[in-house]
């Protein structure tokens, strides 16, 4: 198959993007959080970058809208 895709594309030049200086390409998790070990890479608004995943105490529950609202505050 990936001969099929040279010849279609042969003469079409390869586009070259540039990331914005305010982005940045970070490692995470498939929970999504910041983790040097993650298996994904994404890009994000420096301002935006998703914050680095807290353990919680074994007898410990953690509710959607108390992620969200310390995310928000």
């Amino acid at each position: 198959m990936d001969g099929l895709y040279e010849k279609i594309l042969k003469d079409v030049p390869q586009a070259a993007y540039t990331v914005p200086d305010n982005m940045v390409a970070l490692r995470i998790n498939e929970e999504g959080h910041s983790d040097e070990n993650g298996s994904l890479v994404e890009y994000f608004y420096q301002e935006n970058s998703p914050s680095e995943q807290t353990t919680l105490a074994p007898n410990e529950k953690s509710r959607p809208s108390d992620i969200i609202k310390d995310q928000l505050l």
